[in-house]
């Protein structure tokens, strides 16, 4: 199997619960739905789910650096009830609103292409090593913009052993260790 390796960064990030867009706080990594939806970007492809065969994994290349910032919305985006009188809007119609954000985030990418049909494989590895989009890509919501750069391309063999050692992010409560308190 062919593993595809390239490198996803920006100045901001964040990445709601998949379920829904208006989290306040931000997973530290993508999930699986931003990288379908940064790869769509990449190759042009508005329906995600034909791109749900993709296995990844992701590697955090930077610290994690998380800051909260406030955003000013209108609370009835281009609808009748925005009153604007003199050239102001009502300020009632204004909300403040609370985006956690990853600062200057950066990720190693590590795709497996083979549950995807050949022409999407093939444009996707294409478009990454071009540095070619379709669309603009982004990391979680549209004013984070993403940048990409391709790293490789390696033949892997699956290991069969009864050990395997794996390398990732998990809370370390969430497991009970031998001869640890």
């Amino acid at each position: 199997m062919s593993i595809i390796a390239f490198r996803l960064f920006g100045d901001y990030a964040h990445f709601s619960h998949p379920a829904t867009i208006y989290s306040s706080l931000t997973y530290p990594v993508p999930p699986k739905t931003a990288i379908m939806g940064f790869l769509g970007a990449v190759i042009g492809e508005e329906e995600y789910f034909k791109l749900s065969g993709i296995k990844y994994s992701v590697k955090i290349d930077r610290q994690i650096l998380k800051k909260s910032f406030v955003f000013n919305g209108i609370k009835f985006a281009l609808s009748s009830n925005m009153h604007i009188e003199e050239g102001y809007q009502n300020a009632k119609e204004k909300k403040q609103f609370y985006r956690e954000l990853i600062c200057s985030p950066s990720y190693v990418i590590f795709l497996n292409l083979e549950n995807l049909e050949q022409g999407y494989r093939d444009k996707i590895i294409s478009n990454l090593k071009e540095h070619k989009t379709a669309f603009t890509p982004y990391l979680g919501i549209n004013f984070c913009i993403a940048d990409f750069s391709w790293i490789d391309i390696k033949i892997c063999e699956k290991i069969s052993q009864d050990e395997i050692f794996i390398d990732t992010f998990t809370l370390m409560d969430d497991f009970i260790f031998d001869g640890i308190n």
